[in-house]
């Protein structure tokens, strides 16, 4: 018995920090990936530790017990499904003890339902939620363990200095939070000197903590200073570019948002952050088939490290295809957008949206393909289920 390992009475931690990770222990490779995900999520704000009960001594013969009674001493749980297996009982046991859970699992496309066991663990009422990269998981991991609300002004790349990415992610969520001042004070620490000095991710938050405390001279002198870092570097120029489109946006100003979306999508092309928000802009200007253009090119893009973006840019796509669809009568948009819509709900369960637009798109492709039945005789159980 490896004797590096504590008896199970022995967590670390309280209650409400521990986050039990549940799977099927041949694929604990991404059980440890999730665990590293949880320790890089947690903050001064919120320490969270992961809990995985391979760790801990446990004599074969008790496996499930102790199981069973380390998940009861943990406020949060994740359960991997890449393949079925005692899991599932822990999740049960997680229904029944009011656990706070998510169920995530590999999948290839974007979708909701795994494709195996799919009858059992819809049964189970939790959220659940497939990812296609790991980058895709940490930020749903990141969603549900902050539960963050989903706010339109966030900067989401992929950072590879845990530090920096821990304190990103804090920052985003004292901004949806409404604690503008927390969030320029550790700012102002980062940026003050040390390695962050010159890291744009900081200035670019710092130009929105600006936008929301209404003070235009921080806007612009943090727009300034990450410009300066930017210059010579493409990529980098871009997300200036889309920082600048995004406050532009939320001052209403439609034209110069436009305009630098547009720059940020020439510099650093088929980024789905820039296409999902420069598709809205178009709609916005009236241009359908630009925005339905851009949100169709935003979905192809693999390496979106939020999962929100590339939902809300299934939404739009899904919406832009009703109003087109309602406006031409083309029943191809109707299935179309009936199919996209398809798990905008559970979404929104798995999110705890606080706006309710996913459902009403999802009620928008509803009604036209139940209106598009109700002429159609032959098809009427197939209305029923609409």
């Amino acid at each position: 018995m490896d004797t590096t390992k504590l008896a199970p009475d022995i967590l670390p931690g309280t209650e409400d920090q521990r986050v039990f990770i549940g799977g099927q222990y041949d694929f604990m490779p991404t059980l440890r990936e999730i665990a590293q995900f949880v320790r890089a999520i947690s903050s001064p704000d919120k320490e969270l530790i992961p809990i995985i009960a391979y760790d801990w001594e446990i004599a074969e013969q008790e496996t499930m017990k102790k199981d069973l009674e380390i998940l009861g001493r943990c406020h949060y749980a994740i359960f991997d499904l890449s393949d079925l297996g005692a899991q599932l009982v822990e999740m049960q046991e997680a229904v029944q003890k009011r656990i706070e859970s998510l169920i995530v699992y590999p999948v290839r496309e974007r979708r909701m339902e795994p494709e195996r066991g799919r009858r059992t663990v819809l049964s189970f009422g939790l959220p659940h939620c497939g990812y296609r990269t790991f980058h895709e998981l940490k930020g749903i991991v990141w969603r549900f363990l902050t539960e963050a609300p989903w706010i339109p002004e966030y900067i989401p790349r992929i950072i590879y200095d845990p530090g920096l990415d821990r304190e990103i992610r804090r920052i985003r969520v004292l901004l949806a939070t409404h604690e503008e001042d927390k969030a320029k004070e550790i700012l102002d620490d980062l940026v003050a000197e040390g390695p962050y000095r010159n890291a744009i991710e900081l200035w670019l938050q710092h130009a929105v903590v600006g936008h929301y405390r209404d003070d235009d001279r921080l806007t612009t002198n943090a727009l300034n200073e990450a410009a300066a870092i930017a210059r010579g570097n493409p990529p980098a120029e871009a997300e200036v570019a889309y920082c600048k489109g995004r406050i532009d946006l939320l001052k209403g100003k439609r034209g110069d948002a436009k305009n630098h979306l547009e720059e940020a999508d020439r510099l650093n092309p088929g980024v789905g952050r820039f296409l999902e928000l420069l598709g809205y802009v178009n709609w916005l200007h009236g241009d359908r088939k630009a925005a339905i253009d851009n949100t169709k090119k935003a979905l192809d893009d693999e390496s979106i490290p939020d999962p929100l973006v590339t939902i809300a840019a299934v939404n739009n796509l899904a919406y832009f295809y009703c109003e087109e669809a309602r406006e031409t009568g083309d029943v191809k948009l109707i299935y179309k957008a009936y199919e996209l819509s398809t798990y905008l709900p559970a979404y929104d369960h798995v999110f705890r949206r606080k706006v309710p637009a996913w459902l009403e798109t999802r009620g928008f492709a509803a009604y036209l393909m139940a209106k598009h039945l109700a002429g159609q005789p032959h098809r009427k159980i197939k209305l029923k289920r609409c």
